[in-house]
């Protein structure tokens, strides 16, 4: 039993949270993260942007109970999933309202101080305050310097299966180099580099590491992939 245990306990340590609990949990939130970033680039990024807020912090929250005891923490985290969605449906409009009021400044500190309590409640995992600070950043940047529209017209025709294929490969792919070469050179399990001195998980770069890479992981999302597909063409005019 104690063999079969040591065997798995590399195969986890992708550096994903695990104080998420079950694997089912992570499963879970890779398929909605594709589903999210796929309706981003494709369709509506504006919804994306709330379902992707809502999503991280549905898991952080789950995150952040199953490592403080409560109830439910690791059997139920569908309870948590719907606890910001419940607050959404109440009051988004209002926070939308007053979000738009501030401006893009008064954004950007409201989306800093709110990654900076996620990562000062719960310091032990730094992947979702990292993802929210560079999914929400990127998307701000991204609306005041080049405007991105899933569905705006290109050449005065909705966007063509072709286009909508290109920005799925570069997005993805975009994502896909950035986890995989950072989890290579950043400290950690997964690091080629791993056998240096101090380079492992127990390395005093680790947290920082792992926050820089999840956050490029949100900005590229939100802002990078979308910037890239103006650069070569795929990218919709808004309205």
């Amino acid at each position: 039993m104690n063999e079969g245990i040591i065997e798995i306990r590399p195969a986890q340590a992708m550096e994903m949270p695990q104080s998420l609990g079950a694997l089912y949990d992570w499963k879970f939130a890779v398929v909605y993260a594709l589903v999210i970033l796929l309706l981003f680039w494709l369709l509506d990024e504006k919804r994306a942007l709330r379902f992707g807020v809502l999503l991280i912090l549905s898991l952080w929250i789950n995150a952040f109970m199953s490592a403080s005891g409560a109830p439910w923490g690791q059997a139920q985290p569908a309870l948590y999933f719907w606890i910001p969605i419940a607050v959404w449906f109440v009051c988004g409009p209002l926070i939308e309202k007053y979000l738009a009021m501030g401006g893009i400044r008064f954004q950007n500190i409201a989306v800093a101080l709110t990654a900076l309590a996620m990562n000062g409640l719960y310091p032990q995992e730094r992947a979702f305050p990292a993802l929210f600070l560079g999914f929400c950043l990127g998307y701000t940047m991204m609306k005041q310097r080049f405007p991105f529209a899933a569905q705006g017209e290109i050449n005065g025709k909705k966007p063509a299966p072709q286009i909508l294929f290109v920005r799925c490969f570069i997005g993805l792919a975009g994502s896909a180099l950035i986890f995989l070469l950072l989890g290579m050179i950043l400290p950690g399990e997964g690091s080629i580099l791993r056998d240096i001195p101090n380079w492992d998980q127990s390395s005093p770069f680790y947290d920082i590491g792992r926050f820089a890479r999840f956050g490029l992981l949100g900005f590229w999302a939100s802002a990078g992939a979308p910037r890239f597909f103006q650069r070569v063409g795929a990218a919709g005019n808004p309205a």
